[in-house]
């Protein structure tokens, strides 16, 4: 698969992300049956993750757009609680909005105040959004090869060395840890956790994206972090960055190099059901068997 290929498959899975998060927002004015059974994303929980992604690509891609994606986001100028200043980042954060009755645009108050559409708001903006990022695509069929030849000479690239293991994980540290351990001591492979390597002025994104993609396979570790009540239904599932972190690879390096390790008593996302996976129970290392086969499978181990 070449680098063009890749970042395709990146860029498609980004919009796909978008649409299951719209969808959430649309629900939230209103069920229609003819959604019913699509993917959805929770707004608010993958919303920032999926904004610094979407801006990167945007930036490289599309710079002439970038501010109006930007402001969508995060309006600059002073608020003044009113719809046209409401954005998406006062949504995430849950402010409320109110305006008053003034036709004139002379900032009095000419009636009675009204409560602003919230929802409605960040669900047309974000679509906005959306909108812009698909616009990327054409991009493939014209200058993004040039595009990405300017950076590689800007940015040096870094090589994936064939030992090293992504460990994707949420509030679970131990069994993350373990892993690590048995990938060391027993395999003799080097792993990666990203709260163990130093930020070094990087964003959070730059910095997961500059030691991901030092690694040709990761192994996600999902384990009942999150406790969810949906329709009446409590469950415990994986965190929402183990969910993204899964998904780049998934794009960078495709399912039959990433695997996931999943904890009895996690829900598996509806999307994810059908994926083969490794589970334990106890601790991680009564998987070792299992593990060393995948490893084996995808040529890490011979």
């Amino acid at each position: 698969m070449t680098d063009i290929e890749k970042q395709k498959i990146d860029l498609a899975q980004l919009i796909a992300n978008g649409h299951a998060m719209l969808l959430s927002l649309k629900d939230l004015k209103g069920k229609d049956l003819k959604d019913k059974g699509k993917v959805r994303l929770n707004f608010k929980d993958y919303y920032e993750h999926w904004y610094s992604e979407a801006h990167a690509v945007i930036k490289q891609m599309l710079p002439d757009r970038l501010t109006d994606f930007t402001r969508l986001y995060k309006d600059p100028k002073i608020k003044k609680a009113t719809e046209d200043d409401f954005s998406l980042s006062d949504y995430v954060i849950g402010l409320s909005h109110t305006t008053v009755h003034d036709p004139f645009g002379l900032h009095l108050d000419l009636g009675p105040t009204v409560i602003i559409d919230t929802d409605g708001l960040a669900f047309d903006k974000f679509k906005q959004q959306i909108s812009i990022l698909e616009a990327c695509k054409a991009r493939f069929t014209s200058s993004l090869f040039d595009l990405r030849g300017s950076k590689e000479k800007e940015e040096p690239s870094s090589t994936a060395s064939k030992d090293k293991i992504f460990i994707i994980h949420g509030h679970d540290r131990d069994s993350a840890k373990a892993l690590q351990i048995l990938l060391r001591n027993k395999l003799k492979l080097n792993s990666i956790i990203l709260g163990e390597i130093a930020g070094r002025g990087r964003t959070l994104i730059e910095k997961f994206e500059g030691e991901a993609q030092k690694c040709p396979f990761a192994f996600a570790v999902f384990t009942p972090d999150d406790f969810i009540v949906q329709e009446g239904k409590e469950y415990f599932q994986a965190r929402p960055n183990a969910i993204f972190e899964l998904g780049w690879f998934y794009g960078k390096v495709t399912r039959a190099n990433t695997c996931i390790i999943f904890k009895k008593g996690t829900k598996i996302h509806s999307d994810l059901e059908g994926i083969s996976r490794i589970e334990f129970s106890g601790v991680i290392n009564d998987a070792e068997g299992e593990i060393i086969k995948e490893l084996m499978a995808a040529k890490i181990l011979e």
